[in-house]
């Protein structure tokens, strides 16, 4: 390697010449399978997207009529939403793998990707969940939230 500023600068140009190279030559290998890759690949995103379209429209009407027999059935309008709500998200992720497996995507990378983000949700709402258990468990010991807090002792009767 040459000790002088310009040289290496001259050297760290060859070099770079040489990677340019080496990427375009890499560049004109794969450009000629690039349009016969091109068509099946756009032809397969639309029949995905065509899938997704037509599940997600399902899944507003199966959301719709599960909120309106919910509601029918004199059930909670928040809970028969939040049901609702809970439905189409669940037809969502159905829908996007769906698309997913049209574009190649392999169903067990799908799974191990939702089950990432499932225990990532669960890990972030742990303390959520653990003061719902409390506020669920706190009336049913019989003892009132102040009395559990003072540490006083009840009876049961």
């Amino acid at each position: 390697m040459p000790s002088n500023k310009l040289g290496r600068v001259c050297h760290n140009l060859f070099v770079m010449g040489e990677v340019f190279d080496a990427i375009w030559d890499n560049f004109e290998k794969h450009a000629e399978n690039f349009a016969d890759e091109l068509i099946p690949f756009a032809f397969r995103l639309l029949i995905g997207l065509i899938a997704f379209w037509v599940i997600w429209r399902l899944g507003h009407i199966i959301s719709d009529r599960t909120e309106r027999g919910l509601l029918r059935a004199s059930a909670d309008r928040g809970a028969a939403r939040l049901v609702a709500k809970a439905v189409l998200y669940a037809v969502g992720i159905v829908a996007f793998s769906v698309l997913l497996a049209f574009l190649g995507v392999r169903e067990a990378a799908i799974a191990a990707v939702l089950g990432i983000g499932t225990l990532a949700v669960t890990l972030s709402m742990q303390d959520l969940l653990r003061n719902v258990v409390a506020g669920v468990y706190i009336p049913s010991s019989g003892r009132s939230a102040s009395d559990r807090a003072s540490g006083w002792p009840t009876r049961r009767g």
